[in-house]
């Protein structure tokens, strides 16, 4: 009886010192650096941005304006449009249009690019489009 008392004493022990360093089953990405750990399942997922090109058209609205057009499937609400002629800077505007003077004979491109209502972008800038 006593040594099976003994015996109960030391497989006790010998639980509490594998518990206390540490031991018993550990999770697979134990001991990864944090960046490298799964992400908890219970997270919410972040959408991410829409990523796309505005797709522009022209028309001329008179001798000296040429209208510039666009669309973007993955418009919000609250979006704003930055445009540019190649080379020159940006105007912002949150019309989905510009109307650029171009005399008739001329020709004029532009390049649009959309942006969130936190200033950050949201999609690619688009190919020059041209018109006049």
């Amino acid at each position: 009886m006593i040594a099976g008392l003994a015996a109960g004493v030391v497989v006790a022990v010998a639980v509490g010192a594998t518990l206390a360093i540490g031991g018993g089953a550990k999770p697979a990405h134990a001991g990864l650096p944090p960046a490298l750990e799964p992400a908890d399942a219970s997270a919410t997922p972040v959408a991410a941005p829409a990523i796309g090109t505005p797709a522009l058209t022209w028309s001329r609205v008179d001798p000296t304006t040429v209208r510039f057009s666009w669309t973007y499937s993955g418009a919000q609400p609250g979006d704003q449009y930055r445009w540019q002629q190649p080379g020159q800077g940006f105007t912002v505007t949150s019309t989905p249009f510009a109307d650029v003077a171009d005399p008739v004979g001329h020709q004029v491109c532009i390049q649009v690019q959309v942006g969130r209502g936190d200033g950050s972008a949201s999609s690619d800038l688009s190919d020059p489009v041209c018109g006049g």
